[in-house]
């Protein structure tokens, strides 16, 4: 699944981007696809960033850039034995160019199936976020059918994604 080349870069998440992140996370764009549509408080946010950035074994979380402007965000969490995970991201700059969300999409499977050597990544959007859904499935991602009305729920594998 490479037939877009994508721009901008991805970076390693620090503490100097807690303020950032919140006001991207806080913001109605970004908020109204959260599971948690609430504010989100600066004590309890920096203290989540803090444990994001200190275990890095457990969480992977980048922000994108693109011509060295943050643009947006993308984790990796929940990581098993075999290498299989979860991601949540979002593109926090209103303004960010046309295409930044594929483009962040595309860095984060390369680094999650060439750096990170994960096997699957599993994903979900609330079921009437047709614009996420329909840039997983672009990318590769297949529907995985858990019962639930509200959130629609996908996975790719290595394999897939190298197709």
């Amino acid at each position: 699944m490479t037939n877009t080349k994508p721009f901008g870069a991805l970076r390693p998440l620090t503490n100097d981007d807690a303020r950032q992140l919140l006001d991207w996370r806080n913001s109605d764009h970004v908020r109204k696809f959260m599971v948690n549509q609430d504010l989100i408080e600066w004590e309890g946010h920096q203290k989540w960033v803090a444990k994001v950035v200190s275990m890095p074994d457990d969480y992977r979380y980048y922000i994108y850039e693109v011509e060295g402007t943050p643009t947006g965000m993308i984790g990796f969490y929940g990581f098993d034995e075999n290498r299989n995970a979860e991601w949540g991201l979002y593109i926090g700059d209103e303004n960010a160019p046309k295409g930044s969300g594929e483009s962040m999409c595309r860095l984060a499977l390369d680094k999650f199936f060439n750096e990170l050597h994960g096997e699957s990544l599993e994903t979900f959007a609330l079921a009437d976020n047709a614009r996420a859904i329909k840039l997983y499935q672009k990318l590769g991602f297949q529907t995985i059918d858990k019962g639930e009305k509200n959130h629609h729920y996908l996975k790719i594998t290595r394999a897939e994604w190298q197709q």
